[in-house]
């Protein structure tokens, strides 16, 4: 068993909620008063948790500056240091608010009337701009292959390989579509190491901000900002085996568990949530949201989900919604027939020949086969089972005691 803590864009600096995210003698642009500390909370809560590694989705900044990039680091090193985590354990990707857009800027104000040197300038201010990172975030990791982007290779552990790809680098605040790129170089990149260790049986996880596909949002509208490879990059992590992918930029949660036809096994697609973002930058019915991953040999895994109070803290999340369509604790596994899923219901509702009374077992003792689907649609499936065969349900997943009763 091995957990893993995964948080994404932080926004360190004037788009963070919290003082405990700011660059000293600066000021947020929004201010929460007489709540807890964030950061004091998350240490707290990851210890509890025995977290073995830490893993940032990206937007560790709000603009990408120098001060930010410092700042957040310290930050980091506090918590890896006072949750009692190795520095070379904690993995990080970037994400587009961390250019330095001062000096992306300068790519859109230079004047030249060849228009050749025109966009090789453009492109080398952008790669400055996006590699303002490697200056004032030097990173703890060795990697084991290097890609061709800033903050972008793989890591390989005794039961995990990380595969960490950028695609914010190129990033533009003068693109008409604010969307998510790799370019020919990242995408030819991953496909050659994955290819490498398509024969491992090591965990296999992708790191990159923007998401590969696109999600609903809560409320009807368009998504500009999804992956511009996003197809290509899917046919390939399919093909060679990947079983995670995390990624941020969205601050609203979702976990989608995929199977496609070619793929080797089923992907499950975590978007991360904001760790702080403030709530300008964010629906005020989505909270601040951090998660930790559980990993069991079995290619099976937990995926637990904890929220920002001001008052409380860090505390399970206790509702899907359309806001937060999570549930607290989640338990992923290769895809069910629905066929074999009701076989399994009517199972769990059967009595004993001289009982008419049954007390289910708990959430965590049910088979994974149960678990592996939504809190919500179990439920159901007993409510529905039950009222056929004339049956009283007493108490709903997951409480720890749900009683049913013949009528």
């Amino acid at each position: 068993m091995t957990k893993i803590a995964l948080i994404s864009d932080i926004h360190f600096g004037k788009f963070s909620r919290t003082n405990d995210f700011i660059v000293p003698g600066e000021k947020l642009t929004s201010t929460s008063t007489g709540e807890k500390s964030l950061k004091n909370d998350l240490i707290r809560q990851l210890k509890d948790e025995g977290v073995e590694y830490i893993v940032v989705t990206g937007d560790l900044t709000s603009v990408g500056s120098p001060s930010e990039f410092n700042y957040c680091k310290l930050a980091l090193e506090e918590i890896v240091e006072k949750v009692g985590i190795n520095k070379d354990k904690i993995i990080v990707g970037l994400g587009n608010h961390d250019i330095d857009w001062n000096i992306s800027k300068l790519s859109s104000n230079h004047e030249c009337q060849v228009e050749k040197l025109k966009q090789e300038i453009t492109d080398n201010y952008l790669s400055v701009a996006g590699s303002v990172a490697n200056h004032w975030f030097p990173h703890e990791i060795k990697y084991d292959h290097t890609g061709p982007a800033p903050f972008s290779g793989v890591v390989e552990f005794d039961s995990i390989i990380y595969f960490v790809l950028n695609s914010g680098w190129l990033c533009s605040e003068k693109d008409a579509i604010k969307q998510g790129k790799l370019d020919t170089k990242q995408l030819r990149w991953i496909s050659e190491v994955l290819k490498k260790y398509k024969e491992s049986t090591k965990w296999k996880i992708l790191i990159l901000h923007h998401h590969p596909f696109s999600y609903p949002y809560p409320k009807p509208s368009s998504d500009h900002s999804v992956l511009k490879e996003g197809p290509e990059l899917n046919d390939i992590i399919g093909e060679y085996g990947v079983n995670i992918v995390c990624h941020g930029h969205r601050h609203h949660p979702r976990v989608k568990n995929e199977l496609e036809n070619g793929w080797a096994n089923p992907i499950t697609f975590i978007s991360s949530g904001s760790l702080s973002v403030n709530v300008e930058h964010r629906s005020e019915e989505i909270p601040n949201l951090f998660h930790v991953i559980e990993l069991d040999e079995d290619k099976s895994f937990y995926l637990r989900s904890y929220k920002f109070s001001s008052l409380n803290g860090w505390i399970r999340v206790t509702e899907n919604t359309n806001h937060t369509p999570i549930d607290f604790e989640m338990f992923f596994q290769k895809p069910i027939e629905q066929g074999e899923l009701n076989i399994f219901v009517k199972k769990l509702c059967q009595f004993e020949d001289d009982k008419n009374q049954k007390e289910l077992p708990s959430w965590k003792g049910l088979p994974n086969e149960l678990k592996s689907i939504k809190i919500e649609s179990l439920n159901q499936l007993i409510s529905e089972e039950c009222k056929a065969k004339n049956i009283k349900v007493f108490g709903k997943y997951p409480d720890e005691e749900i009683v049913i009763i013949k009528k």
